[in-house]
This record gives structure tokens, C-alpha cells and sequence, in this order.
């Protein structure tokens, strides 16, 4: 006949066990401790971190707008004022047209903005303006612009490190010189 040896229950034997049991059944016990505990109950109100957030999950309507400080950088924008309108005189045959004056604006960083729209009634190559020292370009500089003779066409403008302002390609009918940007190193 054989015998039958007992071991002791040990404290180690028991854990073992349990760990083995819960090893078995892991995924549904796991399942039901999560189906259980819900972030909400869990987490206290107002106690996460920003980092601690799914991105865009915090909406215009949770941001007290009041607590927000400014920008670092937009405060110096803030301080900027745009540059006075320095009117410009065309160089015949050339006219100023349009709503607004020829002329142009120098801001806070270096860089002059033209605006306006000149004519000519016929085909030249003088300069249209002259900008003065402090807004031109240290050399050539050639930039897109809309010229028109009853429908809008493309034009290349160039503005020259002495200040004169040309109408390289396009029609001289009508240029518009709005948008017309450039950082001025003279």
C-alpha cells in the first residue's frame, strides 16, 4: 500500500495558490475590476494636469479665459503701432488712382508696405515712384503684382536698391501696388 505524504499549509503554499487562481481567471476578474471603477468616481474634480489630458478633450466652455495670461511675445505686439502713411509723388506719365493715395508704411520690424494704384497712358520705363533712404531694399528686388487694361493680368515689378520703382512685365494702364512687401536694410 502506499502512502499519502501531507505537506503543511504554509503561508507561501496559500499565496501560491490564490495567485495561481487568480492567474486562471485573470481576464474576467481583471474585466470586472475595470467595469467597476469609473475614472469619474475615482478622480477628484479638478485635479489633473494638462499633460495628464487626451488632447482635445478640454473645450472654450471648461477655460476661465480671465485666468490666462499673455502670450510672452504678444505683449511686445501689442505695443507695436503701425508705421505713418509717407505719401509718394508718381514720376510722369505715371498718376496716382484709385481709393487710396500712393504711399507706403514702414513697421516696427524693418518692413515697408506699399500701397495704392498708379496709370499711364502709355508704354515707358520710367520709374512709377521713388522710394527715400530708410525704405529700400540693399539690392534689386523683383515682386508679383496685378496690373489691369479691362481685365486683371500678372505683373513683375522691380525695386531697385536707389529707390526707383518699375513695371518690368504686366500692362501700365493700371498697377496696383497693394500688397506689395519688402524689408527695407537701407
Amino acid at each position: 500500500m502506499s502512502r499519502v505524504t501531507r505537506h503543511p499549509r504554509t503561508p507561501t503554499l496559500l499565496i501560491a495558490l490564490l495567485a495561481l487562481v487568480i492567474a486562471l481567471s485573470g481576464t474576467t476578474m481583471a474585466g470586472y475590476a475595470a467595469g467597476k471603477a469609473s475614472g469619474n468616481k475615482l478622480i477628484k474634480k479638478h485635479s489633473l494636469s494638462g499633460n495628464r489630458l487626451k488632447p482635445d478633450t478640454v473645450t472654450g466652455a471648461q477655460v476661465a479665459e480671465s485666468s490666462l495670461g499673455t502670450v510672452p511675445r504678444a505683449a511686445v505686439a501689442d505695443a507695436l503701432t503701425p508705421g505713418q502713411l509717407t505719401a509718394l509723388t508718381p514720376v510722369s506719365p505715371f498718376t496716382s488712382s484709385g481709393a487710396r493715395p500712393l504711399g507706403f508704411r514702414k513697421d516696427a520690424a524693418g518692413f515697408v508696405h506699399l500701397q495704392g494704384q498708379a496709370t499711364a497712358g502709355s508704354i515707358t520705363v520710367v520709374p512709377i515712384v521713388q522710394l527715400p533712404p530708410g525704405a529700400r531694399p540693399s539690392g534689386d528686388i523683383a515682386v508679383g503684382v496685378t496690373t489691369a487694361s479691362g481685365a486683371l493680368e500678372p505683373g513683375r515689378l522691380t525695386i531697385k536698391s536707389n529707390g526707383d520703382v518699375l513695371l518690368r512685365d504686366g500692362n501700365l494702364i493700371q498697377i496696383s501696388l497693394e500688397g506689395v512687401t519688402f524689408f527695407a536694410d537701407q
